[in-house]
């Protein structure tokens, strides 16, 4: 009898120490397959975001931009593009600009037009094909000051041909400031569109609308990862599963089958 009990408390007292050890194994591995937490991240305000924006879009002190907008127009109808200086950090005394357009099938030059505030124009000049014009003006009664931006100097009008794209872009300038010096602004030429802009712009080579093939994603036509085996298949993005770690179990009834193995021993 007292071999017995001296065989029970053994047995006993086995299934707590594997116990323990199988708590603490399977606690560990647990512990080391959770993944660390990532760092909070801080985004950007809207405010933030939009005066980065506006910093890197800001003039560099290059100098002023002489640009020419873009417009659509149908084919057969009429339209107009604007010719503005971004900047004028000494005044405006005067202009005359030559413009001309790219391809004059696609559209033409007819008019052009001038903001109220110049006291002296000359009327436009267009070639016969209605390729180039000229426009000249003065600003007798000060009305575009140091530091103004976005001046209007002139608005070209067009007219559509064919449905394709062009630039109407200057080809020659001269712009004097209020103190008599001459201005030599970098240029930006406008794009003309003739038609749907959607089908001309955003139409790829092939004829499809947004890719060269049917895929919804991922450049193919299938629902798995990139690899193309299915992305839930319980693992992690490094291949590592996220479940019960076997190792650990294992590890813990071994020690318990060892333990009852002895015990079992003594009682025989």
């Amino acid at each position: 009898m007292a071999l017995r009990r001296r065989a029970f408390r053994a047995l006993a007292v086995a299934l707590v120490i594997a116990t323990v050890l199988g708590t603490v194994t399977l606690g560990s591995a647990g512990a080391a397959t959770t993944p660390a937490e990532e760092p909070p991240t801080t985004e950007l305000s809207p405010a933030m975001t939009d005066g980065a924006a506006s910093t890197s879009g800001a003039s560099s002190g290059a100098g002023p931009t002489l640009v020419v907008s873009d417009a659509t127009v149908e084919p057969d109808s009429t339209g107009s593009l604007r010719v503005s200086l971004t900047d004028t950090p000494d005044g405006l005394a005067g202009f005359k600009i030559a413009l001309a357009i790219d391809d004059g099938d696609v559209a033409t030059v007819t008019n052009a037009s001038y903001p109220d505030h110049f006291g002296l124009t000359t009327d436009p000049a267009v070639d016969a094909d209605g390729e180039t014009i000229t426009v000249e003006a003065a600003d007798l009664d000060d009305a575009v000051t140091a530091g103004d931006a976005n001046v209007t100097l002139a608005t070209i009008d067009v007219a559509g041909a064919d449905a394709s794209q062009t630039d109407l872009r200057v080809t020659s300038m001269q712009v004097d400031d209020d103190d008599g010096g001459a201005v030599d602004p970098s240029l930006e030429a406008g794009t003309l569109t003739v038609g749907d802009d959607a089908g001309i712009e955003d139409s790829d080579p092939n004829g499809s609308e947004s890719g060269g093939n049917d895929s919804k994603s991922g450049g193919n036509d299938s629902e798995s990862d990139d690899d193309g085996s299915p992305s839930d298949d319980g693992t992690d993005g490094d291949g590592s599963d996220d479940g019960m770690p076997g190792f650990a179990a294992g590890s813990a009834l071994a020690a318990i089958a060892v333990l009852v193995a002895a015990v079992l021993a003594q009682l025989r």
